[in-house]
């Protein structure tokens, strides 16, 4: 599938490996261009400073400008914790995208994948600074990326930003940051509020786990603190893992153990204890969920079913995105296709031997066995378009009437506020205002204006959409909802 449906599949840190592809093997991609850009004097939202601040990136493509200069296909993609930009420049992230006719087509886009603060060749602890290296934010990553294009690459704006995990909530600072910016954020894994619950306990014992080691030394210890840091290892590996890739890797016994002593040891060996630690810390106060109104370009936040970080069952996302004004939300259940956050391949893989004959099955009294029932299909999650109120976010049927009204809260529906191209950025606050020969308003309050179309969003399938039978399937896919992202 040559779609947002493998960038969603593409999560976090390492680039998963197997997922399904839209041609028979992935594209060849143009070198990367790689450099260095240095912020100097650059302020921390702490009040610490760095004389130079190193911000290392890589680029793919050319920038276009339109008339008026402005730079109109730049693309920035965001790593997760502990990644780099390079990971987006695998087979199974840009030999998926940013191919000849793919999404992210390079020869149409500039393509920008920098390391955060912090982390891969970026300026970090481990340069030499240790515990004195400034307590770097969320915020201070994103203000030092809009250093990196304005005055490092000359971009003023961007067509989209598109980030994992980490990177994801980097999209939504970036959305409320610097709001006319960017035409589009697509934030993979990710919740635009205050990180709290199991995820900050994880967090904090990750951290935890590296300061309470005596071998720790506040920061300036001359060896690694193994312990700690295998700790710290061992909780992120739980954190962001996905239990079927797991068990293909060690389907005996003994083959997961060797596959969890290879992974404690190559993990260990490329991973600094204070840099781990800053990367985590840099989340504590992270929470866009009181300025979600401030996004005026388009989002596509696109979340996994059985994520231990954001798990759906929360319901955070039904709270928080009808207050974005051009959001919509997906959902893929992702345990029946790839890899976890950071479960990347540390090695070759070596030749596939045959299977193991599977033990015959008993047949108990009265039961059918398995083969004889024909195979067992998967109860694959399911994503829908729904139309939900803009001004209490109840659920609605999709087709609108002109007469009708929002059985929750009375608005009426055929309106500019619930119409997919209501934009507050845009001239007089629509996106086909070329169309219009005047300006429609008030914007809450029903008009007979022909251009409206309901404001739809791609959610999980949880049950029977409003105004279908139970036998409908969904309608739109994450293609649909990544090209009708710019519209």
């Amino acid at each position: 599938m040559k779609a947002l449906w493998i960038a969603a599949a593409v999560l976090c840190v390492a680039v998963p490996a197997g997922l399904a592809r839209a041609q028979s093997s992935a594209a060849q991609l143009p070198v990367p261009v790689e450099a260095d850009y240095v912020a100097r004097d650059f302020r921390f939202q702490t009040g610490e400073t760095l004389p130079a601040l190193t911000l290392h990136y890589r680029t793919i493509g050319t920038p276009r400008r339109d008339a008026a200069g402005v730079v109109r296909n730049a693309v920035l993609i965001l790593h997760g914790t502990g990644g780099t930009g390079q990971g987006f420049l695998s087979r199974t992230f840009g030999g998926e995208l940013f191919g000849t006719g793919q999404l992210l087509d390079s020869s149409r886009y500039f393509i920008i994948l920098p390391d955060g603060i912090g982390h891969g060749k970026s300026s970090k602890p481990s340069g030499g600074l240790h515990a004195r290296f400034p307590k770097y934010t969320y915020d201070d990553m994103v203000r030092a990326q809009h250093l990196l294009l304005t005055e490092g690459l000359k971009v003023n704006h961007l067509k989209l930003v598109l980030g994992t995990s980490m990177g994801a909530m980097h999209c939504w600072v970036w959305g409320e940051m610097y709001p006319d910016f960017v035409d589009g954020l697509v934030p993979l894994a990710s919740v635009p509020t205050e990180i709290a619950g199991r995820n900050r306990v994880m967090r904090k014992m990750i951290m935890d786990s590296i300061t309470n080691d005596p071998d720790w030394k506040n920061g300036e210890y001359t060896a690694q603190p193994r312990q700690g840091l295998a700790g710290a290892i061992n909780l992120l590996m739980m954190m962001t893992s996905s239990p079927l890739q797991w068990h293909k890797s060690g389907v005996t016994r003994d083959a997961a153990d060797k596959w969890y002593e290879d992974q404690i040891r190559s993990r260990a060996a490329s991973t600094d204890a204070n840099d781990m630690l800053y990367q985590f810390n840099a989340s504590r106060d992270y929470d866009p969920s009181s300025h979600l109104e401030k996004i005026t370009a388009a989002v596509l936040a696109i979340n996994s079913a059985d994520d231990v970080v954001n798990p759906p069952e929360l319901g955070l996302m039904e709270k928080l995105m009808p207050r974005v004004k051009r959001g919509r939300t997906m959902s893929d259940d992702r345990k029946y296709r790839q890899r976890g956050y950071q479960d990347e391949p540390r090695g070759p893989r070596g030749p596939k031997g045959p299977r193991p004959p599977k033990p015959p099955q008993e047949r108990a009294p009265g039961r059918v066995l398995q083969d004889e029932r024909g195979p067992k299909t998967p109860n694959l999650m399911a994503a829908h378009e729904v139309f939900r109120c803009a001004r209490c976010g109840n659920l609605l049927a999709v087709t609108v009437g002109r007469l009708d009204s929002c059985s929750k809260c009375g608005v009426d529906l055929h309106s500019c506020i619930q119409c997919m191209s209501f934009d507050t950025s845009a001239r007089w606050e629509c996106t086909q205002a070329s169309a219009l020969t005047a300006r429609v308003a008030p914007k809450d309050v029903r008009n007979d204006c022909a251009l409206f179309t309901p404001r739809t969003t791609v959610e999980r399938q949880t049950g029977t959409p409003a105004g279908s039978s139970s036998s409908s399937a969904p309608t739109n896919s994450a293609k649909k909802a990544f090209d009708d992202l710019f519209k």
